[in-house]
């Protein structure tokens, strides 16, 4: 598994938990359901929470990602 770090992968949700902010992601390849897990915070007024998403297709693999080690 790889764990990679990026600031681009998550968007927030208009009346949602993450709707005023979203930060710190941080994504896994899960080989065995062949998709990407996606940890961040998100924040709506003065609440914090942490969110996961999941992607079948997205590739993460870019200029624009560190991996972690």
């Amino acid at each position: 598994n790889s764990i990679i770090e990026c600031s681009y992968a998550i968007r927030g949700t208009k009346f949602s938990f993450d709707a005023n902010a979203v930060y710190k992601p941080s994504a896994i390849y899960n080989t065995k359901e062949n998709r990407w897990l996606v940890w961040y915070n998100g924040r709506l007024y003065d609440r914090e929470y942490i969110g996961l998403a999941y992607n079948d297709n997205y590739n993460f693999f870019d200029n624009n990602i560190k991996e972690r080690k």
